[in-house]
């Protein structure tokens, strides 16, 4: 969609292209039910960071009500934060420094 798109444009990828630590993943869930897989893992390759498409396990699990959905990994592969909508860059790095703890 146009929010997540200018989301992941303007606030993930800056971010993560200029200071993403390597011991943090972020991965970007959506909740469109037609995404296609190909696409997604063009994005991947193209932003650097992972796109998945949510499934309602997943989507259970993260919380994950609508798109975007931004999940961040620890270097220990635990889940430190989940949250569904649009958040500024500043607000992406300090939870991405959060996981850091």
């Amino acid at each position: 969609c146009g929010t997540c798109k200018s989301f992941e444009k303007n606030e993930i990828k800056s971010y993560c292209n200029e200071s993403m630590p390597e011991d943090v993943e972020v991965i970007s869930v959506t909740q469109t039910k037609n995404a296609d897989e190909n696409e997604l893992a063009e994005r991947t390759e193209e932003m650097g960071w992972r796109f998945m498409k949510g499934n309602s396990e997943m989507t259970d699990a993260f919380g994950a009500d609508r798109s975007p959905t931004v999940v961040i990994i620890d270097k220990d592969g635990v889940i430190t934060f989940s949250e569904s909508g649009t958040m500024s860059k500043s607000e992406l790095e300090e939870r991405i420094n959060s996981a850091l703890e």
